[in-house]
């Protein structure tokens, strides 16, 4: 026999989904609105390099024509920057769950294209791991690294 739910039951049910989903919704909705966290700005990369096993991505960077800093980046699932001499107007740290946001469209897209669809559960389970969500806006168009962390450094 199967039991038959009271309205109330079925009211709090609905209401449980409900209160669920608004949550979901609001911190997707913060995180596409928040700005991320600065890293650096204004800067030119005068050289790349990574290790054999492309996991460790190491930007020289010049500010000012005269400065030099080091943005080391372990941990690399995805990178888009590969051209000395591009300048990064700011560099920015988010969740990877930003990536699934409409502000970043089109770097979701460049990944795709690049590594394939993403399964479902794909970035939820790198994020698990402690993979984040690197924005480096150019003056031509935005590049993302896929990294576990950053750190910038004096030269």
């Amino acid at each position: 026999m199967v039991p038959i739910a009271t309205p109330a039951a079925l009211l709090e049910w609905t209401q449980s989904k409900f209160c669920a989903g608004m949550a979901v919704a609001r911190e997707m909705e913060h995180i596409e609105n928040a700005g991320g966290k600065y890293l650096y700005g204004t800067m030119r990369v005068e050289d790349i390099w990574m290790d054999e096993t492309r996991e460790d991505l190491l930007l020289t960077l010049i500010y000012a024509e005269r400065e030099g800093r080091l943005a080391a980046y372990g941990g690399v699932y995805y990178n888009e920057i590969m051209e000395n001499g591009m300048t990064i107007v700011m560099a920015e740290e988010y969740p990877l769950a930003a990536l699934e946001t409409p502000r970043f469209r089109g770097a979701r897209e460049r990944f795709a294209r690049d590594c394939g669809e993403p399964e479902t559960g794909l970035f939820a389970e790198l994020a698990a791991r402690g993979i984040r969500l690197f924005v480096h806006y150019g003056k031509e168009r935005d590049h993302i690294i896929l990294a576990r962390r950053a750190e910038i450094q004096a030269r």
